[in-house]
């Protein structure tokens, strides 16, 4: 219902709409509806980098839910992938140090023991 009234309000690519696919994606997410999270996340995504900064930490945030979801479908390339460009904008923003730099590290090398195991 949210997503319906920004978008009767809002311009079509309003950071506020991409907020409403974002929290719909971690919904599915939530109930195990992967492709229908990544395909809600996607949506934030495209109009986050349409909207925002190029490294506004928003895009990050979606960066690391769309990895997520890759992590759980297994899809461990496309998970590295999303991960990594997360950490590059976390790092970017707030630093090595920073809580949210830190947790992609380690997402990061969950994956790749998990490329490695086959």
């Amino acid at each position: 219902k949210s997503l319906e009234i920004r978008q009767q309000t809002l311009p079509e690519n309003h950071p506020d709409i991409a907020d409403s696919y974002n929290n719909i994606g971690c919904v599915y997410s939530a109930l195990g509806e992967h492709k229908k999270s990544l395909e809600n996340h996607t949506k934030s995504l495209e109009i986050r980098q349409q909207t925002l900064p190029e490294n506004h930490p928003d895009i990050a945030v979606s960066y690391n839910n769309i990895g997520l979801v890759y992590k759980r479908l297994k899809d461990y390339e496309n998970a590295l992938l999303s991960f990594t460009k997360a950490k590059e904008i976390y790092t970017i923003r707030y630093g090595v140090e920073h809580p949210k730099t830190v947790d992609c590290n380690k997402r990061i090398e969950d994956i790749k023991g998990e490329i490695a195991a086959g």
